[in-house]
């Protein structure tokens, strides 16, 4: 009887741990798909940049695509703090070095020798 008990005492942890992790999950899914329509408005609104920038400051201009970019920070930045989680990044794929390292662990290309 009292193993019977713990079990399904343990099965329902499990259960409620499950079910949060699912939560964060699609909430986390939610700030990526934020992420992803910013970036595609981005890719929409660079070809048409207008030639006279939206905004003069002393020493600086802001254009259409400086605006649509702080948008979406700004859009990412409420979808985070609604959502209560950060995006899941694969750092190791982002920092990984492509095209630097070969076989031999080498870091550096090497010239051509003459």
């Amino acid at each position: 009887m009292i193993t019977a008990g713990i079990a399904s005492e343990t099965d329902a942890v499990y259960a409620r741990e499950a079910l949060m992790a699912t939560a964060a999950r699609q909430r986390s899914g939610a700030v990526e798909r934020t992420a992803l329509i910013g970036v595609a408005g981005l890719l929409l609104a660079a070809p048409f940049e207008a030639l006279q920038p939206l905004l003069r400051l002393p020493g600086q201009t802001v254009s259409s695509v400086e605006a649509v970019f702080l948008c979406v920070c700004m859009a990412v930045g409420l979808s985070v703090m609604l959502s209560r989680t950060r995006p899941v990044v694969a750092w190791a794929d982002i920092l990984r070095p492509r095209g630097w390292t070969t076989r031999r662990g080498s870091s550096w290309p090497r010239r051509p020798r003459r």
